[in-house]
């Protein structure tokens, strides 16, 4: 055995080890339990692993950054449990693999990479687990495919068969072969194969050399050298045309916008809410779709060296702050309907929105300033987006919605909806239950319902006794409230 036969040999079975061990860590996290604690834990050792196997891969600041985060979102995870806090912590995995594994990648098409991951990892993982003896180059599919037929598909399917005409022959086996068959736990073989499946998308390079490649060849600077179209001079008026009316009636709108501000304040508008709740989607739909335009009229070399005071980059430039002024005024807008109708996860999430969407013009902003490409506004937006969000997970806003909801009634009698404050989760449950006795209510009836379904809450509460793999530790917090 030669050298490189057994250093691909070596590096083989250290990879199929690492698969094995990950396999059964996930098979005895996940068998038979719902997602908690146990994926939190998981999520660290992976990290933990990688920190001790793939050092170098953590030298850059990005990968560092993105480490960092998916240690947040794990413990998030562990502590909340909710589906927003599950999703997250999945993705920041997948995108810190990806850093870890691949250096040289970016955070470009983070989730189109993930997803090609996702396809390709499993079935590289299984067929390294049936090759581990044989030098790469001396491999095919097709003699991989052939031992798991051979070694694993065939005899279990032969076995199977046989002991099926077997069972009729007498009472002796036909009890043997129903025991068996009852004692089989197939949820334990899908959660075996689904463990070895996400080992593999965690820790094989499954990324196919060309997708890599797309990093360097979307560059954040122009090169001097490139060929690129050149920039026609009816292309760069027409640019200023519809900047120019762009602007004009985005001006028109932010000046209305501010006299509607100023009414809502007031207390002169009538259903502001109706233009709050359908204005952020229009909003976010327009910037993206004018920002497509921005990327269209200055991507390439020619128009990104324009001078800072050329019509169409003054125009653009012109367009980007109008819109962060109505990201501003939408933001009031919101702030008055929290004011007067108090605070809920929707009304949050606008806030969330309204936060990247700044975000996305600053960046875009950055971009015009500095003569970048549209790699590198796209690259920056990815990076905003996922530390906004990262922090955003952080958040317990449940707690507080509850708390402001609350203090608002309590101070300025602002309505209640005390219904729904029951319903966001049951961690907040003890500060409900500490300031019921100054919650005000419109009749005798209202507050016997609160009563009820505050009992019923602090009866689930005070029940919740799940097996520690699928624990929320925030909900073991509230319920040690309750304890004597």
């Amino acid at each position: 055995m030669n050298f490189v036969i057994q250093s691909t040999f070596e590096k083989s079975k250290t990879t199929n080890q690492a698969l094995l061990v990950a396999g059964l860590t996930f098979t005895v996290l996940f068998h038979k339990a719902g997602v908690g604690l146990n994926l939190a834990l998981f999520s660290l050792l992976l990290i933990f692993y990688w920190w001790v196997r793939k050092r170098e891969s953590f030298k850059p600041l990005k990968t560092r950054i993105i480490a960092v985060a998916s240690v947040v979102s794990a413990l998030s995870l562990a502590w909340y449990g909710t589906e927003g806090t599950v999703i997250w912590n999945i993705l920041s995995l997948l995108t810190l693999s990806q850093f870890v594994l691949h250096p040289e990648g970016t955070i470009l098409l983070a989730e189109s990479k993930s997803i090609i991951r996702i396809i390709l990892a499993p079935w590289q993982g299984f067929v390294s687990l049936l090759g581990t003896q044989e030098p790469k180059g001396n491999s095919s599919i097709q003699q991989r495919i052939g031992k798991l037929l051979t070694f694993i598909v065939l005899p279990l399917a032969f076995t199977l068969l046989f002991a099926t005409f077997y069972q009729d022959l007498n009472p002796i086996f036909e009890k043997f072969y129903f025991q068996t068959l009852g004692n089989l736990d197939l949820g334990l073989l899908f959660t075996i194969i689904l463990g070895l499946a996400v080992s593999s998308i965690m820790l094989l390079k499954a990324l196919p050399e060309r997708i890599l490649q797309l990093d360097g060849f979307f560059a954040d600077e122009f090169k001097e050298d490139s060929a690129s179209k050149p920039y026609s001079p009816t292309e760069k008026q027409g640019g200023i045309v519809l900047f120019s009316l762009l602007n004009l009636t985005l001006f028109a709108f932010f000046v209305s916008d501010l006299f509607f501000l100023q009414d809502i304040s007031q207390g002169l508008a009538e259903d502001y809410a109706h233009y709050v709740h359908r204005g952020v989607g229009m909003l976010i739909l327009s910037i993206v779709m004018a920002t497509a335009l921005i990327l269209y009229y200055f991507r390439n070399t020619e128009s990104a060296q324009l001078s800072n005071r050329s019509a169409l980059k003054v125009l653009a430039i012109v367009w980007v702050f109008l819109n962060i002024g109505i990201v501003c005024t939408t933001a009031g807008k919101n702030w008055f309907y929290v004011e007067e109708y108090t605070l809920s996860l929707k009304r949050v999430g606008i806030f969330v929105y309204l936060t990247l969407a700044i975000a996305g013009l600053g960046v875009t902003l950055a971009k015009l300033y500095q003569g970048k490409t549209n790699a590198f506004l796209i690259r920056r937006v990815y990076w905003v987006f996922f530390l906004v969000l990262t922090i955003n997970n952080c958040m317990d806003w449940s707690n507080i919605i509850t708390r402001f909801n609350i203090q608002r009634h309590v101070e300025h009698r602002q309505n209640l909806d005390w219904n729904y404050l029951l319903t966001l989760n049951e961690r907040n449950i003890p500060y409900v239950d500490a300031w019921k006795g100054h919650i005000q209510f419109d009749n005798d009836q209202e507050k016997m319902n609160f009563y009820r379904r505050l009992k019923v809450e602090k009866s689930s509460l005070k029940d919740y006794s799940p097996e520690w793999r699928e624990a929320h530790l925030a909900k073991l917090y509230a319920q040690s409230y309750y304890q004597p």
